[in-house]
Formats: C-alpha cells, sequence, structure tokens
C-alpha cells in the first residue's frame, strides 16, 4: 500500500520521487499504442507493401510482438511513408541527393603524374534523406589508371535509422570515360553502377547505386534505385 502510494504521488507531482525497478517493469510504455490484433494487423499491411515493390523475405526476421525492439520499430512505422519510399526508390532518379556538395578523398597521397602507369585511389561520396530512412551516407572506392581506366575498389553505405541498412555489394558495372569535344580533357565523366542490397525493416531490396566522377576523381553518388 505504501508503495502504491509513493508511486501515485510521484506520478502527481506531490511528492518528487521515482518508483522501484519491479514497479517499472509492470508499467505499460507510452510509444506502444497498438493491440496485439492491430500489431498483426500492420504486419501484414507492411508485409503487403514490401511484396509489391519485389522486397522479398528472408525468414531472418519474425517481428514478435513481445519483442520491445520490434514493437518500437512497428509502432513508429507510418505505412504510407513505407511505399513512398519503395515508390522514390523505383522512380528514374531513384533516391535523390538532398546535398549538391560533395566530398572527394583521395586515398593515395602520392601527387597525381601524367605517366602511363600512373594509377590513383579516390573516393566519392553521396548524401541523401528520406522519411524513412532519414539521413544516409553513402560511398564508393575506386582507382583510375592512365587518367582513363577506372576499377572499382569498394563501396557502402550507412543510414540513420537502424532499422535499414546496407547488405552487401554485389559487383560492379564500369561507366567509362566518354570524350566530349565540348568539355576540358578532366571533365570527361566516367561513373560506376554498384549492385547492391539494402535491408529495410529485415527485407533485402535489390538495388543500384550510382557514383558519377571526372578524371581527377571529383563527383558523387548520385543515386540509389531498384
Amino acid at each position: 500500500m505504501k508503495k502504491l502510494l509513493v508511486c501515485f504521488l510521484a506520478i502527481t507531482g506531490i511528492f518528487i520521487t521515482g518508483c522501484s525497478k519491479e514497479d517499472e517493469k509492470t508499467k505499460t510504455p507510452v510509444e506502444f499504442q497498438l493491440t496485439e490484433q492491430e500489431y498483426q494487423l500492420k504486419i501484414i499491411k507492411m508485409n503487403e507493401i514490401f511484396d509489391k515493390y519485389g522486397a522479398y523475405d528472408d525468414g531472418t526476421t519474425s517481428y514478435d510482438y513481445y519483442k520491445r525492439e520490434h514493437r518500437l520499430a512497428i509502432e513508429k512505422l507510418d505505412l504510407k511513408e513505407l511505399e513512398n519510399f519503395f515508390i522514390e526508390l523505383h522512380s528514374p532518379e531513384g533516391l535523390k541527393n538532398v546535398e549538391d556538395e560533395f566530398t572527394i578523398e583521395k586515398v593515395d597521397t602520392n601527387n597525381l603524374k601524367k605517366s602511363t602507369k600512373s594509377t590513383m585511389q579516390f573516393q566519392v561520396k553521396g548524401s541523401h534523406s528520406n522519411s524513412i530512412i532519414g539521413k544516409s551516407s553513402s560511398f564508393v572506392d575506386f582507382t583510375i589508371r592512365d587518367y582513363e581506366t577506372i576499377a572499382f575498389v569498394n563501396a557502402g553505405a550507412t543510414y540513420e535509422n537502424d532499422n535499414v541498412s546496407y547488405d552487401r555489394t554485389n559487383g560492379s558495372n564500369i561507366v567509362p570515360f566518354y570524350p566530349d569535344a565540348n568539355q576540358d580533357y578532366f571533365e570527361h565523366k566516367g561513373g560506376i553502377n554498384v549492385s547492391c542490397r539494402i535491408l529495410a525493416f529485415g527485407r533485402p531490396v535489390t538495388a543500384e547505386m550510382q557514383a558519377r566522377f571526372n578524371r581527377n576523381g571529383s563527383g558523387s553518388v548520385v543515386s540509389f534505385r531498384a
């Protein structure tokens, strides 16, 4: 009886103190609003969106109602925003850049020389934003040999939303430099299309990361697209 009174006073602000750990365990977290039936219905609707846009089920995530991290994720998920995420991912532009500025890092610190034996390694980065993934940052590492030959090294991405992640890189398609009489030599654009997977709420989505740059390595990751 005394313990209940203390908790009541704490809640009403009459007496400032805390409930015991045993009391906290029995409280229903305010972020959990769905009943089990409503929760399961939302899971069904979420999976219908995944199926519609080709995000296949690998069976690794069951979204158990009684697991707190699952309930938190589903409670916060906006199904309309989830569908909009896939609509944008499947658009010709993919997940678009939200920042015009790019970061370019020359991995090899040796001076770039006009030599038939010159191979330099670079990294281009991109920034994206979406209501589902939050802010994301992506990168592609590559080399340029003799100012001409592009070679893929590595790629990756990080997401603000813990329920979305970059899974793996399956390969790459080199976009060679194309001559253009109206452009300076170093502005001839090349690039790499990286085949990869994104994990969205436990569902793998096959996607493509597109990086574009010039012979100096200046450029950015321009989009993700399914």
